[in-house]
């Protein structure tokens, strides 16, 4: 007979998480992670554009609010790196990777409706086959932990 003891540690996936996350943060993370990175690539393309300008706005000549364009950038890229390890401490990386690509359509979208970028099929293809991956990847990951408690549910029984 196996003593208590012993079961707890045959069971690691049961013991309390010294930093416990709820889903809900994780999708907090993830939001707050898809518009830094949005955040970031608008803040870059601004930077662009004021460059090309050469003119004064706002009475602030173009390469200072450039430079102010390219430290937002840097900054919300920063803030979305602190935001990914965070979430690697909780998502698989196999999980968590793809599930960026979505930050990719968001720019997509902001892309044409701010900037008028035009949206072709080509793109709305593209868009489509990322966000079909992301939902494959999290479907495979969603029915392997399924897999994964039903065996230990039938191996406790036994």
């Amino acid at each position: 007979m196996k003593s208590q003891a012993q079961g707890a540690s045959a069971r690691p996936d049961k013991l309390p998480d010294k930093h416990p996350y709820k889903k809900n943060t994780v999708a907090i993370l993830l939001l707050l992670s898809y518009l830094c990175l949005t955040a970031g690539q608008i803040s870059a393309k601004l930077a662009g554009m004021v460059l090309s300008s050469k003119q004064v706005i706002s009475g602030i000549p173009s390469p200072q609010l450039a430079l102010a364009f390219a430290f937002g950038t840097y900054f919300f890229f920063l803030l979305r790196g602190l935001l990914w390890i965070f979430l690697l401490r909780k998502l698989k990386l196999v999980l968590a990777y793809p599930l960026m690509s979505i930050g990719y359509v968001l720019v997509l979208a902001v892309s044409f409706l701010f900037f008028k970028e035009p949206l072709t099929v080509g793109k709305m293809a593209g868009a489509l086959l990322l966000m079909s991956g992301v939902s494959l990847v999290s479907y495979g990951e969603v029915q392997q932990k399924k897999a994964a408690e039903k065996s230990s549910e039938e191996g406790s029984l036994l």
